[in-house]
């Protein structure tokens, strides 16, 4: 049995002629952690909303288990056990400065990584 969970490939999306997200090649493999990290605008959330099926990507190909789930609905690919997690978040400014909701969000997003990828 392949420990395959989610394979991506050529996975392309432009706004305006500005690339959003250009993934040659991605597998994500069952029981591991991984994060997607990367600075404000880097194309983090895009990614998350292409391989959820949120948005269609202008090209490439997406695998949840083997099963091609490129330009899928969300619902379809939630029932095939992958969903994305929306935090909407309040926070208020602390002493230092930080949010704490920048901190939730990094959790969420952690948390849902995990969650998709176990």
């Amino acid at each position: 049995m392949s420990n395959k969970y989610l394979e991506v490939t050529n996975l392309k999306k432009s706004f305006g002629g500005i690339k959003a997200v250009d993934v040659q090649s991605l597998n994500l493999n069952r029981n591991e952690l991984t994060s997607i990290i990367g600075p404000n605008g880097a194309g983090k959330t895009t990614f998350f909303d292409l391989i959820s099926g949120f948005q269609d990507s202008d090209e490439g190909k997406v695998y949840l288990n083997k099963k091609n789930i490129t330009r899928s609905q969300p619902y379809s690919i939630a029932r095939l056990g992958m969903i994305k997690d929306f935090s909407t978040n309040k926070g208020f400014r602390s002493n230092d400065g930080f949010r704490e909701y920048d901190v939730f969000s990094i959790i969420c997003q952690q948390r849902f990584i995990y969650e998709i990828f176990n």
